[in-house]
């Protein structure tokens, strides 16, 4: 590896623009935040020319059919292992954010060459009415956002780390995938507090309400509690109920 972890950061973007604009936000923040170990690099996959005008001039870009999100990544990971230098990727969705200190976290597992990791707990803000849920995977698995892959297993893996006719449940696929080819399992990294978010909006394919369903893995907070989580993402999150916010 490297003297710098060199991480790709690849985010799939598809209209949406109120939360991938919040989105940019934490990625400009992660970036200017990222400790001097590390060198993160956006890598956008955009299908809309509507989608492409609004990426932030210098970041990395690359055009990918919107069929299926499982082809537009695997196109996407195609085109950075044939001309990007990077030790992993990680995963970031158009609707989240990842705050600085889990790169600190993630800092031994860097270091390690650990190829398949990420982490099981995610706050969930609902723009419409603005709850949030504090959310963390009980059984197995991690979140899409925040997950890394080095670079080895990307090749061993065929540059292909999902299937390519799939739209929904990438993220369970992609393990199943990997589990299938080589073996690798997923490293769960657990946190003390969420480090990531997952802004939904009204067109969201996972509904908030479906998550909220969920108290074993999912406990809604309020108040206090909740703006001092949502505040140490310092991006400005709106309300569409409240559009004055």
């Amino acid at each position: 590896m490297s003297e710098k972890v060199k991480i790709l950061l690849i985010v799939p973007v598809f209209r949406r623009p109120e939360v991938t604009r919040i989105c940019y936000q934490g990625i400009k923040l992660l970036e200017a935040s990222a400790p001097e170990w590390c060198q993160i690099t956006p890598l956008i996959v955009w299908s809309l020319k509507e989608d492409f005008l609004k990426i932030p001039p210098f970041w990395l870009n690359v055009y990918a059919p919107n069929k299926c999100l499982g082809l537009k990544m695997n196109v996407a990971v195609h085109y950075a292992a044939e001309n990007l230098a990077f030790d992993y990727i990680m995963q970031l969705d158009s609707d989240g954010i990842i705050h600085p200190a889990l790169l600190d976290i993630y800092h031994q597992y860097f270091q390690a060459q650990v190829p398949f990791f990420g982490c099981n707990r995610i706050l969930f803000h609902n723009e419409p009415d603005g709850r949030t849920l504090d959310y963390t995977l009980m059984n197995s698995g991690v979140w899409v956002t925040g997950r890394a892959i080095h670079r080895d297993l990307i090749e061993q893996m065929g540059r292909e780390l999902w299937y390519w006719d799939r739209e929904s449940g990438v993220g369970v696929n992609m393990e199943n995938l990997i589990r299938e080819r080589t073996g690798t399992d997923v490293r769960i990294i657990y946190t003390a507090e969420p480090l990531m978010i997952d802004i939904k909006g009204p067109d969201n394919v996972s509904k908030f309400e479906h998550l909220a369903r969920n108290p074993r893995e999912s406990r809604e907070v309020f108040g206090a509690e909740r703006e001092k989580l949502l505040k140490r993402f310092n991006v400005k999150i709106k309300s569409y109920a409240n559009p004055e916010q």
